[in-house]
């Protein structure tokens, strides 16, 4: 299954441990879109998963795209999906 997480920090970092800790999701299964280098960073060195900084970077079509931004900003990131 694609799985697009969008926000890689606190909130979408805690989904992402939960879902490869509990054995839903693989870390092959996972994009997460991070623009901030040190956090994208973090994340492919913690759980091994893809990270891009662009959401054109992401796989087409995924099974699941999840916001894991904060509300204030949701109204810019949601146009480019």
């Amino acid at each position: 299954m694609a799985v697009v997480l969008v926000g890689g920090g606190k909130m979408g970092g805690a989904l992402l441990a939960g879902w490869l800790d509990g054995g839903t999701l693989t870390a092959a299964d996972v994009t997460v879109v991070e623009p901030d280098a040190t956090a994208a960073g973090g994340l492919r060195d913690r759980h091994g998963v893809h990270v891009v900084a662009e959401p054109g970077d992401a796989p087409p079509q995924p099974a699941l795209v999840l916001f894991a931004v904060k509300p204030q900003i949701i109204g810019s990131v949601l146009p480019a999906y």
